[in-house]
């Protein structure tokens, strides 16, 4: 008997042990934003504005995301999301919200 068996062996039942373990399926961890508020992300005509988030709770409050590519690189219009955001000092391009920058975001 070769070496080889025993090895093949002890590797077959490692893998069979680290296959059968109970761990936690990341991708279905479902992770939300501590304290976050519910948007809608809503498309302006305006060629400069692009996206914004409007506010479902309070729909005078809109925002003008500075970073949502980084969170949303394929946002649409009517997507729902919840997030957390620091109103930042900046011009507002648009003229039609607070101009903020994202600092958590998840799908809804």
């Amino acid at each position: 008997m070769s070496i080889q068996t025993p090895l093949l062996s002890l590797l077959a039942v490692a893998a069979i042990a680290l296959a059968s373990c109970d761990r936690p399926n990341h991708l279905a961890v479902d992770f939300h934003c501590e304290n976050a508020e519910a948007f809608t992300v809503k498309e302006v005509a305006l060629s400069s504005c692009g996206l914004m988030l409007v506010s479902d709770s309070d729909s005078s409050l809109v925002l003008e995301p500075t970073n949502l590519v980084n969170y949303l690189s394929t946002a649409h219009d009517g997507q729902q999301v919840f997030v957390t955001y620091e109103v930042l000092q900046h011009a507002s391009i648009c003229m039609m919200g607070h101009v903020v920058e994202i600092t958590c975001l998840n799908k809804r």
